[in-house]
């Protein structure tokens, strides 16, 4: 499973109409957990997941959401994939999602079309993709997920073979990595460093300011914002800079 990465650009109507899906899938999830662990506890029985459809059929109804049901049923699928990891010893016990901890929601194949360079959502309609490198394999499922900087990407897992073996080379070569240099190979040529000091010290003023200040809305362009575009600006050329160290490798 390889799962490929593209910015979307929704309109202002599907913004809202996403932001709303988000939070309503934040609900049906903290709803379902509070049934599933007061159940157990009454009863000592497990939430089957034909009941929690037939859950999610009832608060849709009672809180007039407007949401499509396949994309509620995802939330339901992740609370259900969360308890199967933690009975497997893989993570902590599923935890209740506050404002702002539930940022994605997701669907299976079939129940959204990918066109072209448009993929339509149901009751959301039509958005456009950035569709920057062709995916590969079987599309499985997708995740729309929001950043911490308002930025909205589509995740598209696909199914199928990957891996690529590169070929066998009898040539060996010693890596010295250094202080001015980044790295000296042994046939002697250099790696130079890219010099990332500013856009940390840049990055620890911002953190500071945001820590003193305290929360503020990311709609204003407060630390926080600031903060977050300053983390993402850092990240991309670090891998910029691994992925040119991986060519001259």
């Amino acid at each position: 499973m390889k799962t490929f990465k593209y910015r979307i650009y929704p309109k202002k109507r599907q913004v809202t109409l996403l932001n709303q899906a988000v939070e309503d899938s934040r609900i049906i999830y903290n709803e379902l957990l509070s049934m599933k662990k007061d159940i157990w506890q009454d009863k000592q029985k497990n939430l089957t997941q034909f009941d929690a459809q037939l859950i999610i059929t009832g608060i849709r109804k009672e809180k007039e959401m407007k949401t499509a049901t396949v994309i509620l049923r995802f939330a339901k699928d992740r609370l259900f994939y969360s308890y199967n990891h933690f009975f497997r010893k893989r993570n902590k016990f599923p935890r209740f999602k506050g404002k702002g901890f539930y940022s994605s929601i997701g669907l299976y194949t079939g129940q959204y079309e990918l066109k072209g360079n448009k993929i339509t959502i149901p009751k959301i309609g039509k958005i456009h993709i950035v569709k920057h490198r062709k995916w590969k394999g079987i599309p499985k499922r997708i995740i729309i997920k929001k950043s911490a900087t308002d930025k909205w990407y589509l995740c598209i897992c696909c199914e199928g073979k990957f891996s690529k073996k590169l070929p066998k080379t009898k040539k060996e070569v010693g890596i010295d990595l250094g202080l001015e240099t980044f790295a000296v190979l042994s046939d002697g040529s250099t790696i130079e460093r890219e010099r990332l000091r500013k856009s940390r010290t840049i990055l620890l003023k911002h953190n500071k300011s945001y820590q003193n200040k305290g929360k503020v809305p990311l709609k204003e362009k407060g630390p926080r914002r600031l903060f977050q575009e300053c983390m993402n600006e850092l990240h991309l050329r670090e891998i910029i800079l691994y992925t040119s160290v991986q060519k001259k490798l």
